[in-house]
């Protein structure tokens, strides 16, 4: 049985999931480690935290949170060795890791391989929860107003690969969040250090009556609403959702559709110049387009509220590079979705394929490609399948619960 565990990750407050400003890993860190403590109680727990405007340390029974590390200051491995050099008896340290885990400059996050490999040589066993992975720079290069044919994209491709093969050698064990990912480190890189477990699910999340809700944001009770929740982000097809959305003609989809891109700017690139221009272009599309509301940052208090006044959940990325956040909410709330071409590739994981057959749902009723007539096809369709797609997200909400889910972790980290 594990004893203590240390762990590397942005957190959220002490009274939140959710209010992290700067990253969602912030909710999945923290619903992680809540489901491990329930199964796992006499498991002493620390975790180096980011420091954030308000944040503070905290403590509970066999728990403590502190603030250890500032983004883009690279003086942060300082202060986590110095930590875990205090806490020195802690052998096993899990690391939730994302392309911006300590900000947004990859200077500091490409010394995370050097780290991890200094703690493998003083003994400690690494167990690395990765969330981003892409050994394509040129598939993402535009999230970071990167020309796809620069040069200096072309050497972060290959700096990418490196810092994964790095990572992957230093570690213990690889945590990924779909099958497709396990299977893409394991057989490019020659391992078996990477395993699936599936992104957990919040089950205790408030489900509000679905027209309270709409009253409570002042939208219309025959309104068709579709959600698009997160950040607005080049990578998450804000853009392109807007655009499609545009080009349907209201005859086209159910009557009195509306479009709600639930998120405001990142945390992260809001003020870099090539985002406050991507983020402009949107508002540009938006601000004609009655059909379409965009809310800006919500408060955790009301993300309950938009899911359940939502008819249909729509994810319109165009990359691939992760299991999505806003999906394992949809499942919270049970409610329909459909996905880009791109997120087809869930249909790796067996379990979501699973419950996918069982519900009587295929791939053509889930996924929609770029294309005004397409989306608005599975638009419609989706109305006729609304108690299916919502049979689907209950199964998976099930199977994927973090108390399910943390079986599975704590099994990896009783076997390290």
């Amino acid at each position: 049985m594990l004893n203590k565990l240390l762990i590397i990750s942005p957190y959220p407050s002490a009274d939140s999931a959710y209010d992290n400003p700067f990253s969602a890993l912030a909710s999945f860190g923290k619903n992680t480690l809540e489901a491990i403590r329930k199964k796992s109680p006499k498991t002493k727990m620390v975790v180096l935290a980011d420091k954030y405007a308000g944040g503070k340390n905290y403590y509970g029974k066999n728990y403590e949170v502190l603030r250890v590390w500032q983004r883009n200051n690279i003086s942060l491995y300082y202060h986590l060795f110095k930590k875990i050099l205090y806490y020195r008896d802690y052998r096993v340290i899990l690391i939730e890791v994302e392309w911006n885990l300590f900000g947004k400059n990859p200077l500091i996050l490409s010394l995370l391989p050097v780290f991890t490999l200094f703690l493998k040589l003083l003994r400690k066993k690494i167990i690395l929860v990765i969330h981003g992975i892409s050994l394509d720079f040129t598939e993402i290069s535009p999230q970071l107003g990167m020309r796809r044919d620069n040069w200096l994209t072309k050497i972060y491709s290959l700096g990418l690969k490196e810092f994964y093969r790095l990572l992957i050698l230093s570690s213990a064990k690889v945590i990924v969040l779909e099958k497709y990912f396990a299977d893409m480190i394991n057989i490019y890189f020659q391992t078996d250090k990477a395993v699936y477990i599936p992104h957990g699910v919040d089950i205790d999340l408030p489900v509000i009556d679905k027209n309270k809700a709409r009253r409570k944001l002042n939208l219309a009770v025959k309104d068709f609403i579709i959600l698009n929740f997160g950040f607005i982000n080049w990578y998450k097809g804000s853009d392109i959702i807007v655009k499609l959305f545009r080009q349907i003609k209201p005859g086209n989809i159910p009557k009195q559709s509306k479009l709600i891109m639930a998120g405001g700017k990142s945390g992260i690139h809001g003020q870099d110049r090539y985002y406050k221009h991507y983020f402009r272009y949107i508002l540009k599309m938006i601000k004609p387009q009655e059909r379409i509301i965009i809310t800006g940052f919500l408060n955790e208090k009301l993300l309950p509220y938009y899911f359940s006044a939502a008819d249909l959940v729509i994810l319109p990325y165009r990359v691939f590079i992760s299991s999505s956040g806003p999906l394992s909410l949809a499942y919270s709330f049970k409610k329909p979705f459909i996905v880009a071409e791109p997120l087809s590739r869930y249909f790796h994981s067996p379990d979501f394929k699973k419950a996918a057959e069982s519900a009587g749902l295929k791939k053509e009723h889930l996924v929609f490609r770029f294309k005004a007539d397409d989306l608005s096809d599975k638009i419609k369709k989706s109305v006729n399948n609304l108690s299916k797609m919502k049979n689907l997200s209950s199964k998976l909400r099930s199977e994927r619960s973090w108390r399910n889910v943390s079986f599975k972790y704590l099994e990896i980290l009783n076997s390290i």
